[in-house]
């Protein structure tokens, strides 16, 4: 849980938690939104008579979700329905409404880091308190953008990457997998809680939020 870390400040846990209710309230559901939409570019239109292809927050708010998101730094939304019947190609398709899942998130963090960008280049080289806040919140947004995009490639259920991982397994394998997928699932669950994926995912992590911040920060430099 992040907020039991020492030498977080009151301030700290404020702006983190500012950061997590923006994720909530804008990221998520662009994170659907955009799933649905790319099902009904594919021929699915079971999203969009649903309601769920929106923006509307309150449309895809999953109450346990933001909770796990507040709580651990990793939450959901109400997943979008998709009918892979009503895909041309059912296979493909699925994997790239999948895959747009944690592409999301990185677009999420990349207009943070513009924005972030913006407002160093107006502040430049004036130096407030405000923009301290604004610049530890952009950040921790799109630190949880990031972690998000990672923790969704994860090869355990509901996660993207199991989902990726079932879809890319060749046809002549499948029922061999799902012959062991229940013990598969476990391994990968207890791997997880203990630590075994830390350490990996935090250097995806962090080679990911430092290439956001480099990549948007480029266009800028030309104005210092």
């Amino acid at each position: 849980m992040w907020f039991l870390q020492s030498g977080l400040t009151i301030q700290n846990i404020l702006i983190q938690i500012l950061a997590i209710l923006a994720v909530i309230f804008a990221v998520l559901p662009f994170h659907e939104f955009l799933r649905a939409y790319i099902a009904h570019k594919l021929g699915d239109n079971t999203a969009k008579h649903c309601g769920q292809m929106t923006l509307n927050p309150l449309v895809h708010f999953d109450p346990f979700g933001a909770l796990s998101l507040l709580i651990f730094n990793f939450g959901w939304a109400k997943p979008v329905f998709i009918d892979p019947g009503n895909f041309k190609r059912p296979r493909r398709d699925l994997i790239l409404t999948t895959v747009c899942g944690p592409i999301s998130y990185i677009i999420a963090a990349i207009f943070g880091g513009i924005f972030l960008n913006v407002i160093t280049l107006i502040c430049y080289p004036i130096t407030t308190a405000y923009f301290s806040l604004i610049y530890n919140f952009l950040s921790a947004y799109i630190l949880i953008c990031v972690r998000l995009a990672i923790f969704n490639l994860v090869p355990i259920p509901p996660f993207d990457g199991f989902k990726i991982l079932e879809l890319l397994i060749p046809t002549k394998y499948i029922i061999k997998f799902r012959k062991y997928h229940n013990i598969i699932i476990i391994v990968m669950f207890v791997l997880l809680l203990f630590g075994f994926f830390d350490k990996p995912l935090g250097i995806l992590q962090s080679v990911v939020y430092f290439s956001v911040i480099k990549i948007t920060q480029f266009p800028f430099m030309i104005f210092k």
